[in-house]
């Protein structure tokens, strides 16, 4: 869906794998125009947020990322973006991209 939508990855991130694992040392290389980050239980669920994604919100070279200090950084529900599939949940993805990038 991205890569038809004309999103395409910084080349250190394009790899065929599926996932990868990052330690916070390698925070520099997940930069790019625009970061979606995935959050459990919903967008906005507290604990999820608070607990799992908020140290790496909080790190300096997070914080020097060219698409935070651009403010184009989104949080995105991990079950529609990576754990869903079918036509709702593509469709919630594209309403997210629609949300986020809009021109």
């Amino acid at each position: 869906i991205l890569s038809e939508a004309g999103l395409a990855r910084p080349d250190a991130q394009d790899k065929n794998d599926f996932a990868q694992e990052v330690s916070l040392e390698q925070i520099p290389q997940t930069d790019g125009d625009v970061l979606f980050y995935f959050v459990f239980g919903g967008v906005g669920a507290e604990q999820s947020v608070s607990t799992i994604t908020q140290p790496w919100l909080e790190q300096p070279l997070w914080q020097q990322l060219k698409a935070v200090q651009q403010g184009s950084v989104y949080a995105v529900e991990d079950e529609i973006w990576t754990a869903s599939s079918g036509i709702k949940a593509a469709n919630l993805l594209l309403d997210d991209l629609y949300t986020y990038l809009e021109p």
